[in-house]
């Protein structure tokens, strides 16, 4: 039975996302690297179930690996056309280039969070088969994050491994700790410390190291803060009923919103120019509202087409 409240919280988060793509605000950058996207492998963390490793391989590579290549492919394809209308040569290996070093902006921009998260999900299943002792794997997640925060910072993110390595501790607290979240209590708070660590983040650090773990504190907390406060709520309205859509289908807006947007820019940007923050809201509804019909070919046409969904 899916969560409403989780639904509801992807749904913000995605809208987030593709708002930052088209913002040009310190203040999306900030919240969404690596708050948001750490507040997604959280979720993701929350209803992982622990699996013999063929099976696991099997199984998140058909929901994860499959539509990384839909979706890259579905970028190359975009991308070739354009080749022509921009009159430019098309680069063939920007895939392979992306991958080896780590970049996320030519081929599709957020495919790279299917590709982590299939790599954080086979690391945390093997350190639950060698590592017995939960708090001897407490520590070793965080020793993990650390290293991948020290790989950003150096610019190693090859095959998005320091991506991967940075929140798969998030991903360790989502799975060990946040599960009974509808038992915690004082939300509020979460949410204020959340807060004024957002803001401390956003005006006082200016060290990606410690901007990271601040970040990653954030996640946490928000997580937390908004489970405690609203664990209950239901798609009862139109708002918690669209952002429940938007929070089941944001695979699919994470993987196609920057194709569409790429698209809509095109075509806004003569007119408007850069927008700002007010026009970029309005503009990623736009873009949200016509990733819809991708949402439905992809459910409705490549997952009982193409392979049978995991029960």
């Amino acid at each position: 039975m899916r969560n409403d409240c989780v639904d509801c919280l992807r749904g913000v988060g995605i809208f987030i996302i593709v708002w930052s793509h088209i913002s040009l605000g310190i203040l999306l950058d900030e919240i969404v690297n690596p708050i948001v996207l750490g507040v997604f492998f959280i979720l993701s963390g929350m209803f992982y179930r622990s699996m013999p490793l063929y099976d696991l391989l099997r199984s998140k590579g058909k929901r994860l690996i499959s539509p990384w290549l839909i979706f890259v492919v579905m970028g190359y394809v975009y991308h070739w056309l354009y080749s022509f209308v921009d009159s430019k040569p098309f680069d063939y290996l920007m895939l392979i280039e992306d991958l080896y070093i780590g970049d996320d902006y030519r081929a599709n921009i957020p495919c790279w969070f299917l590709i982590s998260l299939f790599e954080v999900m086979l690391i945390y299943a093997l350190l639950e088969k060698y590592i017995q002792s939960r708090g001897r794997r407490i520590v070793v997640l965080l020793v993990i994050s650390i290293i991948g925060n020290i790989m950003l910072c150096e610019g190693w993110n090859y095959f998005y491994i320091g991506k991967t390595l940075f929140y798969i501790s998030l991903f360790g607290a989502g799975n060990m700790f946040l599960k009974p979240l509808k038992r915690l209590r004082g939300g509020g708070d979460f949410v204020m410390a959340a807060t004024i660590l957002l803001l401390v983040k956003v005006y006082v650090i200016d060290n990606q190291f410690a901007d990271y773990c601040l970040g990653w504190i954030v996640a946490l907390c928000i997580t937390v803060g908004i489970f405690s406060v609203c664990g209950n709520i239901k798609n009862t309205n139109v708002l918690a009923a669209t952002l429940c859509f938007l929070g089941k289908n944001s695979l699919v807006i994470l993987s196609f919103h920057i194709l569409v947007l790429d698209f809509v820019w095109r075509l806004l940007y003569p007119c408007f120019g850069t927008p700002g923050t007010i026009l970029s809201f309005f503009i990623s509804i736009i873009v949200t509202t016509l990733c819809v019909p991708m949402i439905y070919v992809y459910n409705n046409i490549m997952l009982s087409k193409l392979w049978k969904r995991d029960e």
